[in-house]
């Protein structure tokens, strides 16, 4: 094997150290089938669960690579859906919590995550990776004062802590409480996750032996290569790369090889890491949302072509999810030139497609049976009439005819060395799924800034057909 992959054994402590797995989980409220000789029955989960809770102010946190945990709750327990309006547990500074139910499916606590900085001068100190939850005056996890060491990772620490409610929680009795709480953190990849139990129902016991099982945990069962090439014609899918499945110290990866480039992909058994290695240089690194597809996406694709014009084609990842009158693209161009990895755009499309609708005037003529009659107009190019469905109840007085991409579809792609975006619009008064238009537009790639941007030649096309009187 050349020297790209000659070297494997040096690559594997890096690849054991930066590949983020993820693994499929049950959060419907069920636990494994117990072992009638084991007390404590093996959890899976992987944050985030959902994104019901996502906004502008916390989308980074939501939009990590998906991390998986392990751990274990007594059998007869489970995990399941988590109502922050009945219940108190992790009051504040985690997301996507889960609940914990005992065997009586009462809920005696919950789980939930958060992100973390990486800082070498507070690498690993308490409060630094938890002060979302430890420096509140009401409500906090009381790190600095109960916070007691279980089981150190190498990459991280799980530990006990005593969770503190003041008075103001109680309009009754008006006193404090305490419950138990769990707080592990995963410096590679910079999360954690939170435990909190009701210290009234569950045993230091209990919280002694969930706290000893928690671990950030790496999944590498792959989708056989036979069943994937019986499955896909994968010379469609990533035509300039021969797929393989390799071993490296016991642990499967997938391994695409385009030996006339020079060029070999590492990809983990969850699918959402590869190194990319480029004749001798160091490997480049990135984070990938699938190969296979899911039951909302579509099989990614892996090709080359020179998108940011240095003479040396580029690599590029590219996977689809849509349903019903949507579809979104998450893009990435790996620049083996420069050694870089370049996201182009997540599912909801880069913060140029904000300047790409800025561009688009609508003016707004009539409204007629819950139909919305407009003009629509982009620089450059001449004036076209749309028509739209209105949500229910909207008039003319109501109507908001500003452009918008509430849901809509998302399209990057490449062609003759250049990469092409088309950004569905509407107006914010139409009803789901019905759209005006789409706006096309060339994306060039600025070297001095590193990103691509939208030139400022597009194109207009109209969906619906002309309904002005």
């Amino acid at each position: 094997m050349k020297k790209r992959f000659a070297q494997m054994g040096v690559f594997v402590s890096l690849l054991s150290a930066v590949f983020l797995l993820a693994a499929c989980t049950q959060t419907g409220g069920e636990a494994a089938s117990p072992d009638s000789s084991n007390e404590y029955i093996s959890q899976e989960l992987t944050f985030p669960v959902s994104d019901a809770e996502k906004t502008d102010y916390n989308k980074a946190i939501f939009e990590i690579t998906p991390f998986s945990i392990r751990f274990e709750l007594p059998a007869g327990w489970s995990i399941g859906e988590y109502d922050p309006q009945a219940e108190t547990y992790l009051y504040s500074g985690v997301w996507s919590r889960i609940g914990i139910y005992d065997k009586n499916d009462q809920c005696v606590g919950a789980i939930g995550y958060n992100t973390f900085e990486a800082d070498e001068e507070t690498d690993g100190e308490p409060m630094a990776v938890y002060n979302q939850i430890a420096l509140g005056n009401d409500y906090q996890f009381n790190v600095k004062n109960t916070y007691t060491v279980v089981s150190d990772s190498g990459t991280g620490e799980t530990a006990t802590v005593d969770v503190y409610y003041s008075p103001v929680f109680d309009e009754n009795s008006g006193t404090e409480k305490t419950n138990h709480g769990i707080l592990s953190y995963d410096s590679e990849k910079l999360v954690y996750v939170a435990f909190e139990l009701d210290s009234t129902s569950v045993s230091d016991e209990v919280i002694a032996s969930i706290a000893g099982s928690v671990e950030f945990y790496k999944n590498t069962t792959l989708i056989p290569i036979g069943e994937a090439k019986g499955q896909y014609d994968l010379s469609l899918y990533f035509p300039d790369f021969t797929f393989d499945e390799v071993e490296v110290e016991g642990v499967s990866y997938y391994q695409l090889t385009n030996k006339n480039k020079n060029i070999s992909i590492l990809i983990n058994g969850a699918e959402t890491q590869m190194m990319v290695q480029y004749e001798d240089n160091e490997p480049i690194m990135g984070n990938i949302l699938w190969l296979f597809p899911t039951s909302t996406s579509e099989i990614a694709t892996i090709t080359m072509m020179d998108v940011t014009n240095d003479g040396i084609d580029d690599l590029i990842y590219k996977a689809t999810s849509g349903g019903t009158g949507a579809l979104g693209v998450y893009y990435q161009v790996y620049d083996l030139e420069n050694q870089k990895c370049y996201q182009v755009s997540d599912f909801q499309g880069a913060d140029f497609i904000e300047q790409i609708l800025s561009n688009i005037t609508v003016e707004g003529i009539a409204v007629e049976n819950n139909y919305a009659l407009c003009q629509v107009t982009i620089p450059g190019a001449a004036t076209q009439g749309a028509g739209v469905n209105l949500a229910q109840g909207v008039t003319m007085d109501t109507c908001d005819f500003t452009a918008g991409t509430s849901t809509g579809y998302f399209d990057i792609w490449e062609e003759k060395g250049s990469l092409y975006t088309s950004v569905s619009f509407s107006i914010k008064s139409a009803a789901p799924g019905f759209y005006l238009g789409s706006i096309d537009t060339q994306l060039e790639f600025d070297k001095s800034e590193g990103c691509f941007k939208p030139v400022e030649e597009q194109h207009l096309n109209i969906f619906t057909p002309e309904q002005l009187p």
